[in-house]
């Protein structure tokens, strides 16, 4: 996605501490994952979104009492857990950046 990479291109210009917005980042990466059909572990979901563990597992807590983030167990490894959005998200950022110009969702 363009904003992500928008997103991550400041951080060669300018601080990165000022652009600092874990959950933002979270749903983004999930976001993504979603509109490419890809499951997304805890684990990958940090490398991606360059959040650290601490502060993704937070920010996931926050995301999932809010009922914008499910988990899931990998039936096929009980240590990895897989997170998604759930439908009420994907349909409120569907919204949100079809609301919103191309070059706004950038800045």
């Amino acid at each position: 996605m363009a904003i992500i990479r928008a997103r991550r291109n400041r951080a060669k210009f300018l601080p990165g501490e000022l652009f600092a917005e874990p959950g933002w980042d979270i749903l983004l990466e999930l976001y993504a994952a979603e509109l490419g059909q890809r499951r997304m572990s805890i684990t990958s979901l940090g490398h991606e979104a360059d959040v650290p563990p601490t502060t993704r597992l937070r920010w996931l807590r926050f995301l999932e009492e809010h009922r914008l983030v499910l988990r899931s167990n990998d039936p096929m490894d009980a240590r990895r857990v897989f997170v998604r959005l759930s439908p009420g998200a994907v349909a409120n950022l569907d919204a949100l950046f079809a609301a919103t110009p191309a070059a706004e969702q950038l800045l």
